[in-house]
């Protein structure tokens, strides 16, 4: 019999400790913390202070991937984008760091440095250790008041260049899907915002935030619905993941899933800013957002700037450590 560690921190909000297991969801909508895979195939809940036989998880490293490897499967993926078989499409690659800090200590700095952020650290038999620092809100309901937030476009936090036509299609797309989804669940005293600039650690996004209202339990539905959105999948959802599983050499595993949890209310976050973890190494995946006229060369600069999230702080734990 084993058990899992879960630590977690909701923004704002003091950070938890449970022992117990990660179990798979029986469909039911229920309280707890919750966790997907990138295709919705698999979700898990925690069952606190329980513990099962299980089998262990696949404990091989994710693919590494060359630059110039990712730049020849990121042309592939602009001509589906200029042939229009795909309107968007979110190409991600594994990025491996060493790691010489102790797990929890890498989650207690996360949370000190990113106060904004769903924080969170595991050790399970069944999916691995992972930790992550995520910024976005799938979805977000209390008393009925519920939040859902189109995040998309990068660009480096100090990056003098204004936002292009590329960064803001590429947001608007995720918009239009949320609300398209929104209207089949009819929701309610419905609020859109234009889209504005925010910061997200080392790097900045373009967000609109919707705002209706809803029970608990059809904002979890509208949840399972909205995932994967555009922002981390493309658009047509089922075509852009088609494409993208043959382009990308690497399983996502848990990033891109949702992960969060229902107590009160619902908080579901898309989990990125995330890493996979052995006992000496991270592996953190990244992705960034193609349309047809995006630049190979810079999206990969983007995806570095989205991995200095983790990476500043192993780099600041290091240099403590030093002193």
């Amino acid at each position: 019999m084993e058990k899992s560690i879960l630590k977690y921190r909701k923004p704002g909000q003091a950070s938890v400790a449970l022992n117990g297991v990660f179990v798979p969801w029986d469909g039911l909508f229920s309280r707890g913390f919750f966790l997907s895979n990138a295709n919705k195939s698999k979700i898990w809940i925690f069952k606190e202070g329980e513990s099962e036989p299980c089998d262990h998880f696949n404990s091989n490293d994710p693919f590494v991937i060359s630059k110039e490897d990712y730049i020849g499967n990121a042309e592939q993926l602009i001509k589906f984008l200029n042939d229009d078989k795909l309107q968007k499409g979110v190409y991600s690659r594994v990025k491996k760091s060493e790691i010489k800090q102790s797990h929890e200590a890498i989650f207690e700095a996360l949370c000190s440095a990113y106060p904004e952020a769903f924080v969170y650290y595991f050790n399970d038999p069944r999916l691995g250790e992972w930790l992550g620092a995520t910024p976005e809100v799938l979805i977000r309901n209390e008393e009925k008041h519920t939040l859902v937030i189109s995040l998309a476009g990068t660009l480096s936090m100090d990056a003098e260049e204004d936002w292009t036509e590329k960064e803001r299609q590429e947001q608007m797309f995720v918009t239009e899907f949320i609300l398209d989804q929104l209207e089949d669940h009819n929701a309610d005293k419905l609020l859109v915002t234009e889209a504005y600039e925010v910061v997200a650690g080392p790097v900045k996004h373009l967000r609109s935030d919707i705002i209706f209202e809803a029970e608990m339990e059809d904002a979890f539905a509208i949840a399972l619905d909205l995932h994967p959105t555009p922002a981390v999948c493309g658009l047509p959802r089922s075509k852009a993941m088609q494409v993208l599983a043959s382009l990308e050499p690497h399983e996502r595993e848990l990033y891109t899933g949702f992960i969060g949890v229902i107590d009160e209310g619902v908080s579901l976050y898309v989990n990125l800013r995330c890493a996979k973890l052995n006992n000496t190494n991270a592996f953190l995946f990244l992705g960034g957002g193609f349309t047809k006229d995006s630049d190979p060369e810079k999206e990969w600069k983007e995806t570095e700037h989205k991995s200095r999230t983790l990476l500043n702080i192993f780099e600041q734990l290091n240099e403590n450590e030093k002193q």
